[in-house]
């Protein structure tokens, strides 16, 4: 299998996808929530220069390979290459697909992050090979946009092709409501970078998610 066919199929097979956020402690977060067996982590770069960033980025590089998990970096085509990353994900004021993709060529896989139409389609034009929809609910780590809420996001999904995630202000308590509401595929950043045991927390959600309800 070529490498961006596995990590299609990697992306296809599981449902949970979890988004770093900056913790003193982050790669004992990570390693916890890959052995709970998460299999997709996106890092998203706060603070810091690219010397660190790169470093940090081949740590989490090698926890991955170590778990048979991808490594989706946010936004940071560059680090994404140089970290030899399995793909990028991109939100709408990052570079576009076309010159990612021209950047990473085939073998990396690309998410963008979509909240209407047009950004649907534009990324399905384009080739992307998962989208993340969000804010479903109310979110702290993004403050300025407003909640889509299920009933538009069923909408946007109705005939999507292609793996997408629910974003924004999941966390346990609502993942079984979504779940009723048709919705498979979640990412979750706060509940589990800020929990007292990521790897009890992220062990749960996973059995929650294999529930077939």
């Amino acid at each position: 299998l070529s490498e961006r066919k596995k990590s299609e199929e990697i992306i296809k097979a599981n449902d949970l996808y979890v988004i770093t956020d900056q913790k003193e402690n982050l790669l004992a977060i990570i390693e916890d929530i890959l052995i709970a067996g998460v299999k997709i982590i996106q890092h998203r770069f706060k603070k810091g220069n690219d010397k660190d960033h790169l470093e940090e980025a081949l740590k989490i590089k090698s926890l991955c390979k170590r778990y048979n998990s991808l490594l989706i970096i946010n936004d940071r085509v560059d680090i994404a290459l140089a970290s030899n990353a399995d793909g990028i994900h991109l939100g709408q004021d990052d570079l576009d697909l076309k010159n990612a993709r021209k950047l990473l060529g085939y073998s990396k896989i690309i998410g963008i992050s979509a909240n209407n139409e047009i950004d649907i389609s534009n990324a399905l034009r384009e080739g992307c090979d998962y989208i993340g929809i969000g804010p479903v609910f109310e979110t702290s780590t993004k403050k300025n946009k407003k909640p889509l809420g299920i009933e538009k996001i069923k909408k946007l999904t109705k005939e999507l092709n292609i793996p997408w995630f629910a974003i924004g202000g999941v966390n346990t308590n609502n993942i079984s409501y979504l779940k009723n509401n048709g919705f498979k595929k979640f990412a979750l950043v706060s509940h589990l970078m800020n929990s007292e045991d990521p790897k009890e927390d992220a062990i749960m959600i996973l059995k929650e998610l294999s529930n077939e309800n």
